[in-house]
């Protein structure tokens, strides 16, 4: 059993994943799958990168209260783009889905599969983001809000994300990756929308923070 004296602590606004990178990183393992098992007694549990599974595991295995849990699903997933248009008994099976280590429920229930609208999504970031929480933290971490659907710009910097490809987003799902530990975009391969594109996605990204 792990104690949550001996565990960072989770940041403002930051995925379980990337908080799951973090305590990879800070425990010097070389084994993601053991990592994620170590505090989830799940192999992949902590690699998923959207949705947060296994968490009444993670509050066995760590002694944090069920009140985190709650805060977990609330604060630091993706699930909140999602929950305002749910009906309460979707609600409910969605937040049992993600207690216990049922992945496919999840994306079911959202009727994902269907919209192929990308599962997973790939994990988004942002330069001046990056360069801040290195300052503060020392070490970069993954936003909640801006891995939300449909966000393009980070509402606080103004600026595009930057997306993982497709290769970077398989190496994130099986070995915890920080957004620091991605590559480098060059400015030919960085994208700039027009001036009326980025109003619209800026203010989309506003209204949905």
């Amino acid at each position: 059993m792990l104690f949550p004296e001996n565990l960072p602590p989770l940041l403002d606004g930051e995925t379980l994943y990337s908080w799951c990178a973090r305590f990879h990183a800070l425990s010097s393992s070389g084994n993601s799958r053991l990592t994620s098992r170590r505090i989830f007694g799940h192999p992949t549990a902590g690699l998923r990168t959207d949705f947060p599974v296994a968490l009444d595991r993670l509050a066995e295995r760590t002694g944090l209260g069920s009140q985190h849990i709650d805060e977990i699903i609330a604060c630091h997933s993706v699930f909140p783009a999602f929950a305002p248009f749910l009906t309460d008994a979707r609600h409910a099976a969605i937040v049992a889905a993600m207690r216990a280590a049922e992945p496919a429920r999840i994306k079911s229930a959202l009727g994902l599969p269907a919209s192929r609208l990308g599962s997973p999504a790939p994990l988004k970031g942002c330069p001046d983001c990056i360069r801040e929480d290195r300052a503060r933290y020392g070490t970069a971490i993954w936003h909640a809000e801006l891995q939300f659907p449909g966000i393009l710009i980070c509402s606080r910097h103004r600026m595009p994300a930057f997306p993982l490809s497709a290769s970077e987003q398989r190496c994130a799902s099986r070995d915890f990756m920080l957004p620091h530990q991605v590559r480098e975009r060059t400015q030919e391969e960085t994208w700039s929308p027009s001036e009326a594109a980025f109003e619209t996605l800026a203010g989309l990204a506003n209204w949905s923070r």
